[in-house]
Parts: structure tokens; sequence; C-alpha cells
């Protein structure tokens, strides 16, 4: 029988596109699997994204906005490397967070370099082991007066309605036509600012736990600034072409 956490871990793993060795007996448990990936994550890392648009419904993103930054969290040798736990999606998915913030939350921290001026913060984000838990890595990407601008989640999970729900009544994000599981945005001027795209896994169901959704998110801070990456364009361009939305 395959350890506890196995197959939540092992998707964990897919989110952040890095090879963790898991075995079948012994250790196989998330916490250890992120500690072998960050082990691994020493350098910093280019990654091309590009700039700038705005949004439609930006009225109560300014919610996870605007307000004084959140005072780090106290560091300790206890927290897990997954971080500090999570009781609402709204802890982490919001622009009113500082660098020492992040640092304070996560014992460990990867850099990642953008072309955009910005500076990201990639920590693996792992909520709990319900269905609509989120396993993955969570970049925060902050700009030269230490202000995020974009976050992203690259992950998975067996029930996206609490993630959906906080982008639909905090971000401004609406449901568009697909074929798909899920594609969600916000726009500007017509154009896509942020968006959400819920894909299946092409996996088979082996256990009730089984996380079987795979989560693509690009959230940008509302108003004058950075639009949809052109990374994640390209993702809905093909897609579109294809006729899935």
């Amino acid at each position: 029988m395959l350890p506890k956490g196995f197959l939540f871990s092992s998707l964990l793993v897919a989110a952040v596109m890095v090879p963790i060795a898991i075995r079948e007996e012994g250790s196989g448990t998330v916490r250890d699997g992120i500690a072998t990936w960050l082990q691994k994550e020493e350098a910093p890392q280019q990654n091309g994204t590009p700039k700038a648009a705005e949004t439609d419904d930006v009225n109560d993103i300014r919610e996870l906005a605007v307000g004084p930054p959140t005072k780090p969290e106290p560091f300790s040798t206890e927290v897990p490397i997954e971080g500090t736990p999570v009781e609402h999606l709204s802890e982490v998915i919001r622009f009113n967070v500082t660098p020492q913030w992040v640092m304070g939350r996560w014992p460990r921290v990867t850099t990642e370099l953008s072309n955009l001026n910005l500076e990201g913060l990639r920590v693996p984000l792992v909520t709990g082991k319900k269905p609509h838990d989120l396993a993955g890595s969570l970049t925060y990407y902050f700009d030269k007066q230490q202000q995020v601008q974009r976050i992203t989640f690259h992950g998975f999970t067996s029930d996206e309605r609490p993630l959906v729900e906080l982008l639909t009544k905090k971000c401004g994000f609406h449901p568009e036509p697909t074929l798909g599981r899920g594609l969600y945005m916000a726009k500007w001027s017509g154009k896509p600012k942020s968006a959400l795209w819920v894909r299946h896994v092409p996996l088979a169901k082996t256990s009730p736990r089984s996380a079987e959704l795979k989560l693509e998110l690009e959230l940008n801070r509302p108003g004058d600034g950075y639009r949809l990456s052109k990374q994640f364009s390209g993702l809905l361009s093909e897609q579109q072409r294809a006729g899935r939305w």
C-alpha cells in the first residue's frame, strides 16, 4: 500500500516541474519532497514574462492590494518547509505583502529573476489534505518599490471552488465559455489582465484524495501596469485556436 500523502506529494512535484524522488517505503511525504526540491533550487532562474495592461472589475481586488504591509512572521525552525499553515487562501493570495513577510512565513525561498524589472520569490504552497486544498508553487513578483505586481500559482487540487470564489468575489474574475473544466478571467478594456485555467489531470483516480485538477493562475495588480504574461497569453491563444474557448 502506498504511504499516506504519496499521490498528493507526487502531484506537487509536477506543479513545480522539478524531479523529486519519493520512494514507496520510508518518508514519502510532502515535506520531504519539498525539502529535496529546495536543495536543488539554490541558483536564481530566469523567467521571461512581459508587460502592461489593466482590468474591468477592480473594485473588490483593491481589498487585497491596499492596507499596511503585513508584519513578518517570526522565523522559527519549527515552521515546516511548506510554510505556516494557511487558514484561508486570502492570507497568501493578496498584494499587500512584503519580501520580509514572505521570508518569515516560509523557511526556504527561491529567487526568480524576470525581464520586467521584477524579482520573484517562489515558495511551496501546501494548504492541507482536503479535496479543496492546494499543492504547488506560489510566486510573488516584487518591483523596485518592494510592491507585489504579480502573483502566480501552478499546482493541483481536487476542488477548485474555494479558489474560484475568492477570485470572483475579490478579484473581478468571470467565467469564460470553455470546453475544459474552467477558465476565469479579469479584463481591462476587453483584454485579459489576469486568468485562472483549470484542467483535468490525465491520470486515473486511485484514491479519494487524488488531486485531479491542474491549476494555472496569474493574478496581476489592478490599474496601469502589468498585463497577462506572454507565456499565459500564448497558452490561451493556443487553446483558442483549438476551439476550446
